[in-house]
């Protein structure tokens, strides 16, 4: 038996802790040779994609928006029912030939060219896969040579007339995943319970494949999963201009309408150094959207110009190869085209260089509170962390003849979070309040309204600028 006393005991009550955050955290999903098809895996590490995703649209859109946007994304290989192709340019020597054999896992624009003529064995040749930006050194002409870091092998016919700077190309496209593929990967991700705030799918696709996709964030969100996608437009085609582009893209988006507001879809396409292999290839941006959102508190739009342009793009598409290198065809004109049209999408200040987004633009009227995506992930943030935070109330016993001062209590709990940003300087401020008028014992409902000021953002701003003479100021 102890003696008398008070014993002390202190807590650590962790009072400038937070309950844990999804802000940042994305899903990427899409096909990939390596790894378990729907599996919901955790990654942090750019440098780690390769070995637990091998190659394709998946890791290549994984590891750039880990080096770039840094954090926490989960990553989930999808099923891929539509195979890769290897189409032969139409320019291609027939004799002698060049084959280009194997199952394609990545998207690679092959070209070999011969450095040396003469017989197989004698002449000697060096390849890209990036469409003639990066080469290999000199090798010598076999009967096959295998192409590391690809599942592709060169076959050369046994002849004696490779000719010097004859040049062989091949169009090689990544495995893709089927609307039904994706649909079933998407599920499995709004099923868990781990936070996130977006899922990117890189990889091309058009109306039909969005507005399958906004059924799916419709679904996700009446079961309470607070998020929203990021979407690729199709790519310019092979000598596509960019008006035929512009108007291309301006009709599939015409067709499209989002019911849940959770859609972007990002325009543009660019050639992009690759995280991994360093290739240069021609990708959609939406992998650097999907890095700058993680990059940056959701209050931060995406096109604040002080944040810088797109990062790690080295030409918009479509563009043509000039003495000076290649040259966009991209101009303001298209990219306020296809912001009026509903896409994400880039254009150019004078005087600054590079591509800067456009307020991160959502498929939506733009009449919509979300029609820039700082609207939306601020919403979706409130919804998931206000109700959270209203969940311990369900079945409380309430006094029902007095809820304004019975919810009090409540109010103060769905206001925590809110604070939290405000005090960011997330949201300008809010109002939570409980109507007057309601019958608990009849209903057994409770409704909490919740209004929230987001900060502005200006657009244009106008400079109004001219010439004073302080003397006539003076005599006035």
């Amino acid at each position: 038996m102890m003696l008398p006393g008070v014993q002390t005991i202190i807590r650590d009550g962790q009072l400038g802790s937070a309950p844990p955050s999804s802000d940042g955290i994305r899903v990427v999903i899409g096909p990939a040779s390596a790894g378990t098809i729907n599996e919901f895996v955790p990654i942090t590490d750019h440098l780690q994609v390769r070995s637990q995703f091998g190659y394709g649209l998946l890791p290549d859109a994984l590891a750039k928006d880990l080096s770039e946007g840094g954090g926490l994304a989960y990553a989930m290989r999808s099923a891929a029912s539509i195979a890769g192709t290897v189409t032969p340019a139409e320019s291609n020597p027939s004799d002698p030939e060049i084959t280009l054999d194997g199952t394609p896992n990545q998207l690679l624009a092959f070209v070999v060219e011969i450095l040396k003529a003469g017989a197989r064995g004698t002449a000697t040749f060096r390849y890209s896969l990036d469409g003639g930006d990066t080469w290999s050194p000199e090798i010598a002409t076999a009967a096959s040579y295998a192409i590391a870091g690809t599942s592709h092998t060169l076959t050369f016919a046994n002849t004696t007339n490779y000719g010097l700077g004859d040049t062989y190309s091949w169009a090689v496209t990544a495995p893709q995943s089927s609307i039904a593929d994706l649909q079933a990967a998407v599920q499995v991700a709004i099923d868990r319970d781990e936070g996130f705030e977006w899922i990117h799918i890189p990889q091309p696709s058009d109306n039909s494949f969005w507005t399958a996709m906004d059924s799916m964030m419709l679904q996700a969100e009446n079961s309470n999963r607070y998020c929203f996608m990021i979407l690729e437009a199709p790519l310019p085609n092979d000598g596509e201009t960019v008006a035929a582009f512009n108007t291309r893209l301006s009709g599939l988006m015409a067709s499209f309408s989002s019911v849940s507001k959770r859609i972007m879809v990002v325009a543009p396409a660019a050639e992009v150094v690759d995280s991994l292999s360093g290739l240069q290839q021609l990708r959609n941006i939406a992998t650097q959207m999907s890095a700058r959102l993680a990059k940056y508190e959701p209050h931060i739009n995406p096109g604040w110009v002080r944040k810088g342009p797109v990062s790690s793009v080295t030409v918009i598409a479509p563009f043509t190869q000039g003495t000076q290198g290649k040259l966009s065809l991209w101009n303001n004109a298209v990219a306020s085209n296809l912001d009026n049209a509903g896409y994400a999408t880039v254009y150019t200040l004078k005087r600054r260089k590079g591509w800067y987004w456009n307020g991160g633009r959502m498929a939506v009227p733009s009449t919509s509170d979300f029609y820039t995506v700082t609207n939306r992930r601020l919403m979706d943030r409130a919804c998931e962390e206000v109700r959270d935070s209203l969940l311990d109330s369900i079945l409380e016993g309430i006094d029902p003849t007095n809820l304004t001062l019975a919810l009090k209590h409540m109010v103060a709990v769905a206001e925590a979070p809110l604070r939290r940003r405000q005090a960011r300087g997330q949201i300008v401020g809010f109002e939570v309040s409980i109507p007057a008028g309601q019958n608990l014992l009849s209903s057994r409902n409770i409704t909490v309204r919740v209004g929230i000021i987001p900060l502005g953002y200006p657009n244009t701003i106008y400079l109004d600028i001219g010439m004073l003479n302080p003397l006539l100021e003076g005599a006035a």
